[in-house]
């Protein structure tokens, strides 16, 4: 037999989705939750020499699970921290630095590494304080 695999059945047929990813899009595109993957580019600093950034919004469907929550006592009230896990399509482009995730109207920051699996990515996130 001469020639590859991808030259008898055409460009790319090797590298498609597995049933698991397939499996796990059609789910989370029919039951998931709406998730806003947000990619930070910096762009320059303002006159205090902080960064200014410009957003760049990618909405897919996934699933979102608080991990932990905690309320912290501040002297101006109460702030309350949310740990979550996100799972996402493994063909979401997304990074632990750069990126943060938008989930309900809130904004969290991605803390540890993203795990990809054999049907999704696993991004553990902790919601940013306004």
């Amino acid at each position: 037999m001469s020639g590859s695999f991808r030259e008898g059945f055409g460009e790319g047929f090797d590298s498609m989705p597995s049933w698991k990813e397939q499996r796990f899009d059609m789910l989370a595109d029919r039951a998931g939750v709406s998730i806003v993957v947000v990619e930070l580019t910096q762009t320059g600093t303002d006159s205090y020499g902080n960064p200014i950034f410009i957003e760049t919004e990618t909405p897919t469907k996934g699933f979102a699970e608080q991990i932990r929550a905690r309320e912290k006592q501040l002297m101006a009230g109460t702030l309350a921290e949310a740990d979550m896990r996100f799972y996402l399509k493994r063909g979401t482009t997304i990074a632990e630095s750069g990126y943060e995730i938008e989930y309900m109207s809130r904004r969290y920051k991605i803390i540890g590494d993203i795990e990809y699996g054999e049907s999704h990515i696993t991004v553990y996130a902790r919601r940013k304080a306004s």
